[in-house]
């Protein structure tokens, strides 16, 4: 028996917020990996590809920042993309060392099928959230996101500015993003509000 300080009341592991947040984010990875895997993706290359579908022709170095990885990380990533076609890879003029990353004509096409997948993840995952859950659930997964990494919500908006490309939330909600596939605008209706909550917690923690 411990004697001197008073011993700390035992944590009930499971039933704190951080037992159930690693359990979230092992499920979600799970059910993201497996609808990523119809496309012939893994999870962690839709992060990189979220990026260079914001702004085409980022440096290796850049990419590793945004997405919090180290670059032999993310230069793995790039070569399971460079493999199947969807990125390819130019040295810049006067500096054989620096390089940068294109999306190639499939990468860019490969978007709408990303779309839909992620609208499914959206539509099937969170049904079960009323209008309020949807509201408050980015919120929260923005201040957690803070809170972990440090990252203040201006650097998530100068990544996202008007003007650039949209993000997968916008074309989800937006029925000439992808002409033929009027059924995904509809259900996109579902989880709008909520799309936002699931960028935040992909962001959190990224695969490869």
């Amino acid at each position: 028996m411990k004697t001197g300080a008073v011993m700390e009341e035992e944590i009930i592991f499971q039933k704190t917020i951080s037992y159930l947040l690693a359990r979230v984010t092992t499920a979600y990875k799970t059910v993201l990996e497996r609808h990523m895997g119809l496309i012939g993706l893994h999870a962690g290359q839709v992060f990189l590809l979220l990026e260079l579908w914001t702004e085409d022709g980022l440096r290796q170095v850049d990419l590793a920042r945004r997405l919090s990885l180290a670059a032999p990380t993310v230069s793995k990533m790039i070569k399971g993309l460079v493999e199947i076609n969807l990125v390819e890879i130019e040295r810049e003029d006067g500096d054989g060392r620096s390089t940068r990353v294109y999306l190639t004509d499939q990468g860019h096409e490969m978007r709408d099928d990303v779309n839909a997948q992620w609208l499914e993840l959206e539509t099937n995952y969170l049904a079960d959230l009323n209008e309020t859950e949807r509201l408050i659930l980015p919120e929260l997964l923005t201040k957690l996101r803070k809170a972990y990494t440090g990252a203040a919500d201006a650097e998530e908006d100068q990544r996202w500015p008007s003007g650039r490309s949209r993000s997968i939330r916008e074309s989800m909600t937006d029925t000439s993003a992808a002409p033929g596939r009027a059924g995904l605008s509809a259900r996109a209706k579902i989880c709008s509000s909520s799309s936002a909550g699931f960028e935040r917690m992909s962001s959190m923690t990224i695969w490869d």
